[in-house]
Order: C-alpha cells, then sequence, then structure tokens
C-alpha cells in the first residue's frame, strides 16, 4: 500500500483512459507515475476534468508548507514544479519522475488564469508571530531525499495551565493515530542547538512503552525529562526538576505514571527480591500498605498512591528549596498513562487555586524571603516578606480528628509534628541535631534538612520524620548513638557458655581425649606382647 504525500492515508488504484494511477478518498489527489505522466499531460482537458472529478472530504489549508514525501520512493521529497493543466497544482520526484495533480482551490470553482498568478503569490499561510519563511521556500531548500514532519507554528507557553493544555492535546493526537511530530526536524535541532526552553517537566517511569515524547505528542527541546524506574524521586532526580524550575523557568511538572507498573508488582509480591531492588521497593512499600484494604484492583490503587506520594514529595521539596517561591508558583499534575488505549488521565493536580488558598500571603519581590513554619507569627516581627512554608501534609493530627475527616492526602505522610523536634535542623546522614543558624553538619558535611525531612526506620525500614525520636511504626529509636558518633553499628553481644561443673562432674574434651588414647594404647600393647 502507498500513502498519500499530503494527508498520509492509503492511495486507492484509479483507472483512467487506460491509465493505472493512484487517488486519495480525502483530499482528493492524484498520484501520477512517470509512465502514465507524459500520456496525461498530453491532454490537459482531461487532467482538469480528472481532479475536477475527484471528490475532497477534508480540507487541506491546515497542511500547506508541509514535505510532500513520494508514494513511490518514500525517503524523497516532491518538490513543486509548473502546473501541468488549468487550475492545479503539481509536486514532482526528482528521482523517479513521478507527479501529485491536485486541485488549488478544493472549496472552490478553477480560478481563471489572471486570479491564478495572483492568488498564487498573494495569499500565503498566515504567518506566526516569530516563525520560519514562507512554506514553499521551506519545502524548495529541503534536501532531496529527506522527509520533513508536519510543523505546527506555536507560540511560547503563557503559563502552567496553557503548557498542561499542550499535553493533553499531544495524547489526544497520538491516543487517536494522527500525531503530527511536532519539532522532530533538523530545522528544531539548530534552533535549540545553544539554548532550551522545556515548557514542562516530565517524571516518568523508565518503562520503555511509556516515552513522554511520543505519548505527548512533542519534539526537540519541549520537555524535561527525567526518568527512574517506578518514578521513584531520588536525591539526583529531585536536583533534576528544581534545576529545570530554577533555571529554565518551567511552570508545570508532571509525574507520569502507568498501569501494570513492574516496579509495583515488585513491590506487591511476597517473594525475595533483588538486593539493589530495594531502594526502588523502599520508596513504593508505603503506597502499597496504603491501599491494602481498599476496594478494587491492589495493583491499580498502589500505583495511584504511589503516584500521589510522589506528586506531594516533590510540590514539598520544591517549596522548601526553591527561592523566591518559584515552586510555590508551579504547577505539579499526576497522570497515569494507559497501556492497553495510549490515553492520560488526570489523577491528581495541584492547581492555581489550591496553591492560592495555601500562599495567600506569599509576596514575590526583590527583598529575601523570611522562612517560617506555618502557624507561626514571622509576618508581624519583621519587615521583609515571608514565605509561610506548610506543614507537611497530615503531619500534625490532633485530639479528636479522625482520619475520615482528614485530607484526602492525610495517610501519605508520616505522623508527627514537626513542630516538637528538638532542633530545627538535622543532618540527614548521621541524624545529628543543629541550631537554625548551621547549615552544614560539621561531622559530615552534608547540607541540613528541617524536621519534616523524611528518613527510613533503621529497624522496619518505614519512613519518619526526621524530627520525631522513635519510628511511629515499630517504636525503634530514630537516633541512636552509635550512628551519631560515625560508628558502625555495634554487634550483639556473643553468648558463652559456661562449662564449669561441680565436682565429680566437670568433665572436658581433654580428658576424654587422653583416655582413649591410653587405652587404645594398652590394647595395642598387649597385641604385640602376645604375637612374641
Amino acid at each position: 500500500m502507498k500513502f498519500c504525500p499530503v494527508c498520509r492515508l492509503f492511495l486507492d488504484p484509479l483507472e483512467w483512459h487506460g491509465l493505472s494511477l493512484l487517488a486519495c478518498s480525502s483530499c482528493g489527489g492524484v498520484w501520477t507515475p512517470a509512465p502514465a505522466l507524459s500520456a496525461l499531460t498530453g491532454e490537459l482537458r482531461a487532467t482538469v476534468d480528472l481532479l475536477v472529478s475527484r471528490p475532497s472530504v477534508a480540507a487541506t489549508a491546515a497542511l500547506e508548507g508541509l514535505g510532500h514525501a513520494c508514494p513511490d520512493c518514500l525517503t524523497t521529497n516532491l518538490e513543486p514544479c509548473d502546473e501541468l493543466a488549468l487550475g492545479t497544482r503539481t509536486h514532482t520526484c526528482p528521482k523517479c519522475g513521478g507527479a501529485w495533480l491536485e486541485r488549488r482551490e478544493p472549496s472552490q470553482p478553477v480560478p481563471s488564469p489572471v486570479e491564478v498568478t495572483e492568488t498564487t503569490h498573494a495569499v500565503p499561510p498566515e504567518p506566526p508571530a516569530v516563525g520560519p519563511p514562507a512554506p514553499s521556500a521551506v519545502v524548495s531548500a529541503a534536501p532531496a531525499d529527506a522527509v520533513i514532519a508536519p510543523q505546527p507554528m506555536e507560540l511560547p507557553c503563557s503559563g502552567p495551565d496553557e503548557a498542561w493544555e499542550r499535553l493533553v492535546a499531544g495524547n489526544e493526537r497520538f491516543a487517536t493515530g494522527i500525531a503530527v511530530h511536532v519539532h522532530s526536524d533538523l530545522e528544531r535541532v539548530a534552533e535549540v542547538e545553544t539554548d532550551q526552553s522545556p515548557f514542562a517537566v516530565v517524571v516518568s517511569c523508565s518503562d520503555s512503552r511509556v516515552p513522554p515524547e511520543i505519548v505527548f505528542d512533542r519534539g526537540v527541546g519541549d520537555l524535561f525529562v527525567v526518568r527512574t524506574a517506578g518514578h521513584v524521586v531520588t536525591t539526583t532526580a529531585a536536583a533534576s526538576v528544581m534545576y529545570a524550575i530554577e533555571h529554565l523557568g518551567v511552570e508545570l511538572v508532571v509525574v507520569l505514571g502507568h498501569s501494570r507498573c513492574g516496579a509495583v508488582e515488585a513491590a506487591l509480591s511476597d517473594g525475595q527480591q533483588a538486593a539493589y531492588l530495594e531502594p526502588i521497593l523502599r520508596a513504593i512499600r508505603p503506597a502499597v500498605e496504603l491501599t491494602a484494604s481498599e476496594p478494587g484492583s491492589h495493583w491499580d490503587n498502589a500505583v495511584r498512591a504511589h503516584l500521589r506520594r510522589t506528586v506531594a514529595a516533590l510540590r514539598e521539596a520544591a517549596e522548601r528549596r526553591l527561592p523566591s517561591g518559584r515552586g510555590i508558583a508551579c504547577r505539579f499534575v499526576g497522570a497515569c498513562y494507559d497501556l492497553a488505549t495510549g490515553r492520560v488521565e488526570l489523577v491528581t493536580d495541584e492547581g492555581d487555586t489550591s496553591r492560592q488558598d495555601r500562599h495567600a500571603d506569599v509576596e514575590q519581590v526583590g527583598e529575601p524571603a523570611v522562612v517560617a513554619p506555618a502557624g507561626s507569627d514571622a509576618t508581624a516581627s519583621s519587615s521583609a516578606p515571608t514565605v509561610a512554608i506548610p506543614e507537611p501534609l497530615v503531619t500534625t493530627r490532633e485530639p479528636g480528628v479522625t482520619p475520615e475527616h482528614a485530607a484526602p492526602e492525610a495517610d501519605l505522610t508520616p505522623p508527627g509534628d514537626p513542630s516538637s523536634s528538638r532542633f530545627p535542623h538535622w543532618c540527614p546522614k548521621c541524624r545529628e541535631g543543629f541550631d537554625s543558624r548551621t547549615t552544614f553538619c560539621t561531622r559530615c558535611g552534608l547540607l541540613l534538612v528541617q524536621p519534616w525531612f523524611k528518613v527510613p526506620c533503621l529497624k522496619c525500614g518505614k519512613d519518619n520524620l526526621i524530627g520525631e525520636e522513635r519510628c511511629w511504626s515499630c517504636r525503634a529509636e530514630l537516633h541512636p548513638a552509635w550512628l551519631a558518633t560515625g560508628r558502625t553499628k555495634p554487634r550483639p553481644p556473643l553468648v558463652a557458655l559456661d562449662n564449669r561443673m561441680e565436682g565429680s562432674q566437670q568433665t572436658g574434651c581433654s580428658t576424654s581425649v587422653i583416655g582413649a588414647v591410653l587405652i587404645v594404647s594398652a590394647f595395642g600393647a598387649w597385641l604385640l606382647h602376645l604375637a612374641l
């Protein structure tokens, strides 16, 4: 089967005056191989009648200026040439000599010769604000053996909402089979050679079936992609997201999970997994435990719970670590890709309304911001603007408040109250506490974290707030003395067996051996005496 060079649909065979041609039932164009071209161009009236008789269903105005690939050669672009008949547009293949014929204006009658001359040069496609040269110049300047993908004209995104709309529209094109592969040509490569301006960050699973650029029908320089197994947010992954927000100006962060995730399936399994998978499984198991009693598929519920946990972790990290409220102004979205349908479904969205409610008094000015925990009265005693950092999700559980009345994300964060922590800063490695004037650990040299930073329990491995004293699950100590001193965990004392016996019962291995040797020696001497 051969494809239409305009709308990329299959061509149908067409018999015309004894010639074997190919025609497109959508745009009405006709492909004429080289042997039949000379016979067809000899009768101009027949050529016009052929094109007028072809029905045109699709409007091809949106495809103006796009590359036309030869249906026979497949790797060669058709070049525009002089029209073979009045009111026709012709493209020929420089390799095989075939020609593509189409009506100049399918929705109108065939124009007169004067109108053809005027409209050919006076009605270009609508130019963008800042765009490439005219479409005809792009086609003629392209190499003869290159296929140019469709390139819709786009202006820069005006905000996170428009960026998300572009991703949704791209996924709709991909799922319905009409992807246009935007920004996938060499011109785009040259455009972003010295600088990049992605409009979204996509944190996705490393699964080979979920490539973000293809799923969202985007191209070179559009997305800043961070991929890990199970979209687990490691230290380097979080740093990559922070870099994109602060230095590249990205305002939309999308965490893309997918159905039938293998990492979540491994966390659900009761069997023993490889040791190198433990860091990944440790991050997913809390979602597995939270959804153990929920109705429906445990696998699907754990995938979505883990997705919400990842979004919450990235949002909290951005709000704590990025200066000037950049993390607060960013939109965080969690979406799930269906491997069966190819569609992306919205799971959680930290939209503009929720951000404004939680940070109504954030003023972005040039002065340095004073970071204060939520609920403190720092704004009254300081002239500098205050960024009120919210407490972690449901870290404070007041008496009388049941989990049913808590927020939907209540169970996604370990319980605890960071405001009751003994120290305002903690070392994530040795877990030693420091005052607010210290920035780096004096023992490990690491950057100190705040009391709501999550660390695993050394006994059960579940996440806890570093400001807490004991694990909320197994009640083991979170800050043992041996960890703060930098030594390894002490070994348990060896159990010494007391072999001392009283009176005549005191025996030992050495006494038994000596006795056996004496008996054997005496028996051997007696046998020797008998032999002599």
